[in-house]
């Protein structure tokens, strides 16, 4: 996407879609969802709040072993073919410099992969990332070009052992460590 497309596809109203990657704001968001499907089925509230109370003493809990762990890798600088992972990278301090936003159709110049090889090389950048789901030729050119290693995020899992949130953000986290360390 361009930033200008961005703006207006992927931050409706100010907001930035992704937040399901920071188990903090899903966690926040956790009570208005339980009452909102509990207006729409009255006789599973009870079941929704419990679900919801088991569901945030995980989230509270996966959020607490990410902090600690990832203290190793605070204000690493990183760079993303898309920002799909932000709100993860700002609740765990994680500097995100910039992202190679790719439309259908549009072509990455080559002006401006100078452009964002030199910042990648003036900010020290340790890693890039790419969603699996939206694989990025360019980034992995980059990533060549300035001798930074790929990493390949899974944010949609749903395969394998990728089976609930946990599993998806665990799994995520461990390559952005490895990638970081």
């Amino acid at each position: 996407h361009s930033h200008q497309q961005e703006a207006e596809t992927h931050h409706h109203y100010g907001v930035d879609p992704h937040f399901w990657s920071d188990p903090l704001t899903v966690n926040s968001m956790l009570k208005t969802l339980t009452e909102k499907l509990s207006s729409f089925y009255p006789e599973k509230q009870e079941i929704f709040n419990r679900n919801a109370s088991r569901f945030s003493e995980r989230l509270i809990e996966l959020d607490k072993k990410i902090k600690e762990q990832a203290k190793s890798i605070e204000y690493s600088k990183i760079f993303s073919a898309h920002p799909f992972y932000n709100y993860f990278f700002n609740r765990y301090r994680i500097e995100v410099v910039g992202s190679l936003e790719i439309s259908p159709g549009q072509q990455v110049t080559p002006k401006y992969l100078k452009k964002i090889s030199e910042e990648i090389h003036s900010k020290n950048v340790k890693a890039i990332f790419i969603n699996k789901q939206h694989i990025s030729k360019p980034a992995k050119i980059l990533a060549e070009s300035v001798n930074v290693k790929v990493t390949e995020l899974d944010p949609m899992g749903g395969v394998g052992n990728l089976m609930t949130y946990e599993d998806i953000i665990k799994h995520n986290f461990d390559l952005i460590l490895k990638a970081l360390q």
